[in-house]
């Protein structure tokens, strides 16, 4: 098994690639407490959820592990910078977890119980404290859902390439851009009621990829008092 040891000097900009599932929606209640500085993103009085499923299949080069990774985060604002902060990240593999952790004070946690099941017409996701499951539009809704799809990838590149992911569970905080580059317009899914990070999430809309590029920056600190 690769140790960190055994891996080159950590240096990004790396380039990842696989299969990628975006959940948009509320949680039942706020996760944490905002970074200093920061307040929580609300709709309808509750915090903004966003759940990404992703399966690596294409890594880099310099770090050539496969896995499954979903993640839990909130969006906060300063003013009117937005961020987003994950507070629950479930993997399959240990390495990435260590990485995450030492570079960009990110919650990731090994859980080798994670099982991910995706199918034409349903997927699923189990693991301690996390249950997603859907089922593919019809037809004729995906028909109709076209312009929706459409727009749904096209701000999630610029959304993801525009705002900063905050690692605040292990001191010194860090940012990051982690942006993400779907190809094509997706398909849209119909979600059931769902957890994430043991928390009850309400989707709005949930759209998935059958390749997306995730380009991870490099980790800077977190401005001690907040700022963007």
């Amino acid at each position: 098994m690769t140790e960190l040891a055994d891996l080159p000097p950590f240096a990004p900009p790396y380039l990842l690639a696989g299969t990628c599932r975006v959940h948009v929606g509320l949680w039942d209640r706020a996760a944490h407490d905002p970074p200093r500085g920061f307040r929580d993103v609300r709709l309808f009085g509750r915090p903004v959820a966003v759940v990404i499923t992703n399966h690596y299949t294409e890594p880099p080069q310099e770090l050539p592990i496969r896995y499954h990774e979903v993640i839990a985060a909130s969006l906060v604002r300063r003013g009117l910078a937005v961020a987003a902060v994950p507070f629950d990240m479930v993997l399959d593999e240990p390495l990435p977890v260590d990485l995450g952790r030492l570079h960009y004070a990110l919650p990731k946690r090994l859980d080798p119980t994670l099982a991910i099941e995706e199918g034409a017409a349903t997927f699923r996701a189990v693991a301690r404290d996390l249950a997603l499951a859907g089922e593919a539009h019809g037809a004729l809704t995906s028909l109709c859902a076209l312009p929706i799809r459409a727009g749904f990838t096209l701000a999630v590149q610029a959304i993801t390439a525009s705002i900063d992911v905050l690692g605040v569970t292990y001191p010194p905080a860090q940012r990051a851009r982690i942006a993400l580059r779907p190809r094509g317009l997706g398909r849209s899914w119909r979600a059931k009621p769902s957890e994430a990070g043991g928390i009850p999430l309400r989707t709005l809309w949930c759209q998935s990829w059958g390749w997306t590029a995730t380009d991870l920056g490099a980790p800077r600190p977190l401005d001690p008092k907040g700022s963007p």
